[in-house]
């Protein structure tokens, strides 16, 4: 009766699926994933997946008898394994004010083999908790990102300047083959400081003439900034905007708020 709940490329059915393509007999296959759900409820909310193989609608310690025989697609399968993550950048502290991190991972096989379609970080904001699912209106608060392959490291990285909240972000990566198969999760940290960061928002991703352009900034950290918004547009030249909502000349440079205290 609980809303079920995944990492992104990272859930029981993922999981249990892939061990069956393995060769893994069904009870194998289910308490290996049940124990990837059990030792992760910061992800899965604390899920408990049920084994029901005898018809009396429980799972209890004599569940799995008849699973432990049953095999989907024959027993001893075999299939090329899948890719496995085998190093992750280092858990990193960032120094005061700075939002910049690399963060990247190395796999097996190489990124050189050309077996290895793409490799994934998910970035959990330290602000993230998990609530109940509400359809596309629910806010996940994570951020993926798709990592390149770097020939002269052997390793696939990305440069991401959005650590803008303080705390511990969570990084889970996985790697996924030609093949379609994924790789299992692995994890990382980055740890930030108190920051001094300005975030945009507007109300549409593209706009047409008579419709309404709304601007919303919101500013974090602690110290006293001159702040400046400007609109760029697509011939290549840029409004400033001051406060509350005055626009200057082509290319002009005013400041929007000076002398503004975050705290």
């Amino acid at each position: 009766q609980h809303q079920a709940w995944q990492v992104k490329l990272g859930s029981f059915a993922d999981k249990f699926l892939r061990l069956l393509e393995h060769g893994s007999h069904v009870l194998e296959a289910f308490r290996l994933a049940e124990d990837m759900i059990l030792e992760n409820p910061t992800d899965f909310n604390e899920q408990a997946p049920w084994l029901d193989d005898n018809g009396d609608g429980q799972y209890l310690h004599n569940d799995g008898a008849l699973a432990a025989n049953i095999f989907i697609g024959g027993e001893g399968l075999s299939q090329a394994p899948p890719p496995v993550i085998t190093q992750v950048s280092p858990r990193s502290t960032l120094a005061e004010n700075v939002s910049t991190a690399k963060l990247w991972v190395k796999t097996s096989p190489s990124g050189s083999s050309g077996d290895i379609y793409k490799v994934q970080a998910v970035l959990v904001n330290p602000n993230y908790v998990l609530s109940d699912y509400q359809g596309e209106g629910t806010d996940f608060s994570r951020i993926e990102l798709d990592l390149e392959y770097n020939q002269d490291q052997d390793r696939y990285e990305v440069d991401y300047d959005g650590f803008c909240t303080a705390g511990t972000w969570r990084i889970l990566y996985q790697a996924q083959d030609t093949d379609g198969t994924w790789s299992d999760i692995a994890t990382g940290e980055v740890q930030v400081q108190v920051q001094d960061c300005v975030n945009m928002h507007l109300n549409q991703f593209g706009y047409s003439t008579g419709e309404q352009l709304r601007v919303d900034m919101e500013v974090s950290g602690n110290a006293v900034v001159d702040m400046y918004v400007a609109i760029v547009f697509p011939e290549g030249f840029f409004i400033t905007v001051s406060h509350p909502l005055e626009f200057s000349s082509p290319n002009g440079i005013v400041v929007y708020q000076a002398n503004v205290e975050i705290a």
